[in-house]
């Protein structure tokens, strides 16, 4: 039996000026899987992210999620039809509290406060975040903070939910629980998850599959292991040539 594909994207083609941050770009997402996008700085990793969730708009090319053409739209309309995303340098409103700004997030979702209550705490005691609820985001170090990014997102019960570097600054410690919180959300709550991330460590551990992009251009795809033997990736990526 096929594999359902959750987000399908055709010909992808942004630029900026005369620069083409991602050209021509195509690669599918399965229902129920944690696939990777990599690639060196300048990629067009992020670029993609913000063309996918709606924030830039794509020069050519098509973005369909659960079979409907979502290619151009506000980043409301595409959060509303369940895909949500983190962002590499955080959306947080810092002088407000873990909880509130939690709260925040499902303000669309549910009518009734204790509904929004009782979303708050389920996703706050599954990302370790119970003891934090009532502190100020911009008290909390840098490790609590990608939690926080996280549980907002993920408080939306998104079919596709798409972390952007969610492990840059962590520490060995960190990685590890944010992998096992990774799998969590995938396994218990059926959430597809998209991972830019440069820990490649925690990429192999974790992803299904890798998409790999170099110079926004498709280099490669496959399981990990196929994709740590690729010599156009590590040429590409790590630099180094046979």
């Amino acid at each position: 039996m096929e594999p359902e594909i959750l987000l399908k994207v055709e010909g992808l083609t942004r630029h900026f000026g005369g620069l083409a941050a991602v050209s021509d770009l195509n690669f599918e997402v399965r229902r129920g899987e944690i696939l990777g996008l990599i690639g060196p700085n300048g990629a067009g990793k992020s670029t993609t992210f913000n063309v996918i969730s709606g924030f830039h708009k794509p020069t050519a090319g098509k973005v369909y999620f659960v079979g409907e053409d979502i290619t151009g739209r506000n980043p409301a309309r595409i959060s509303r039809k369940g895909l949500v995303r983190t962002f590499q340098h955080g959306s947080l409103l810092r002088e407000m509290t873990v909880y509130d700004n939690m709260l925040v997030a499902t303000i669309s979702l549910m009518r009734t406060r204790p509904e929004r209550d009782r979303r708050v705490r389920e996703t706050a005691e599954m990302l370790h975040l119970s003891d934090q609820l009532h502190e100020l985001v911009g008290n909390l170090p840098h490790g609590l903070q990608r939690m926080v990014s996280i549980a907002i997102a993920f408080s939306r019960r998104s079919r596709l939910l798409c972390l952007d570097e969610p492990l840059t600054g962590l520490n060995q410690i960190e990685v590890a629980s944010a992998l096992a919180i990774f799998r969590r959300i995938r396994d218990e709550f059926g959430s597809t998850i998209l991972l830019v991330e440069h820990n490649m460590k925690a990429v192999m551990e974790i992803c299904d599959r890798i998409v790999v992009l170099d110079h926004g251009v498709f280099l490669a795809q496959g399981r990990p292991i196929e994709i740590s033997q690729n010599e156009a990736v590590i040429s590409a990526y790590l630099g180094k040539r046979k």
